[in-house]
Parts: structure tokens; C-alpha cells; sequence
């Protein structure tokens, strides 16, 4: 099996990623909670999926980088 070699991250991209995870963490948590109090959940998902796309756009346009 061959190895892989690990691709460095630029200041730009570590900045973005870091963003992302902040502001989309605290979403998940909420999601989780609503997800486990029954019928409402599937709505909490789809709005969780929902602002990571719109979160991800943001700090591709705003960073100009890329995940």
C-alpha cells in the first residue's frame, strides 16, 4: 500500500477552515439537540445541511480559498 504524502495548508486555508468549524460548531450542536427531541429533527437537519452550504460559500468567497 502506498503512502500518501501530506499536503501542507497555507495560512489562507488554516484561517478558513478555522472559520468554518467556529461558526458551524455551535450549529451542530443545536442540530443534535433538535434532531433528538423526536418529529421537528428532520427539520433541524435540513436547515444544519442548509447553513453549512451557505457557512461554506461565505468563506470560500471571503477567504478565497478552497476546502
Amino acid at each position: 500500500m502506498a503512502k500518501k504524502a501530506k499536503k501542507k495548508l497555507s495560512d489562507l486555508q488554516r484561517k478558513s477552515v478555522w472559520t468554518f468549524f467556529t461558526l458551524l460548531f455551535p450549529s451542530l450542536i443545536l442540530g443534535l439537540i433538535v434532531a433528538g427531541l423526536g418529529s421537528p429533527g428532520i427539520i433541524g437537519i435540513l436547515l444544519f445541511f442548509y447553513q453549512a452550504i451557505l457557512l461554506k460559500n461565505f468563506v470560500e468567497n471571503h477567504y478565497k480559498a478552497e476546502f
